[in-house]
């Protein structure tokens, strides 16, 4: 894990993808250089998983998921601080050939999941009249970045 932009060292979070996992296996993840001395996952809490294949066959988005679960102290620590690191440790299973796994530690919510709740808002008169939405520049990436008003 690296330390999440403009924190002064957060390690929580984590969102990746698996692509061609081999079909019918179960792969051990081990997520390593976390901060946090307890995590929600020593009480229940599973990362969500989503599948490309399960959502293109079954229409299955985002789910909790994984067994094995431990966030534990591992043996390496912070330099120059009296800190230690700790590991998320756990096991999925895969069930397709050629398929895309994405795996996160809370279900994302993405840039193009808020435009259409603005997009949605924008469209009700009632909602329209009391939110105000303007772009004031683009990202990089080309993304808007917007002022919203509340009235």
């Amino acid at each position: 894990m690296q330390n999440d932009f403009n924190t002064k060292g957060n390690t929580q979070w984590f969102y990746f993808r698996i692509k061609n996992p081999p079909k019918n296996k179960s792969i051990k993840l081990n997520i390593v250089n976390m901060q946090k001395t307890d995590s929600l996952f020593n009480y229940g809490m599973k990362p969500c998983i989503f599948s490309v294949a399960e959502w293109n066959k079954l229409g299955k988005g985002w789910t909790r998921g994984g067994t094995h679960i431990k966030y534990f102290r591992n043996d390496s620590t912070i330099e120059n601080e009296n800190k230690c690191y700790y590991t998320l440790s756990f096991t999925i299973s895969t069930s397709h050939e050629n398929d895309v796994i994405r795996v996160a530690q809370n279900y994302p919510y993405t840039t193009a999941d808020l435009d259409k709740y603005l997009d949605d808002l924008s469209r009700v008169r009632s909602k329209r009249e009391i939110v105000e939405r303007q772009i004031i520049a683009r990202t990089i990436g080309k993304n808007k970045i917007e002022y919203i008003t509340i009235k």
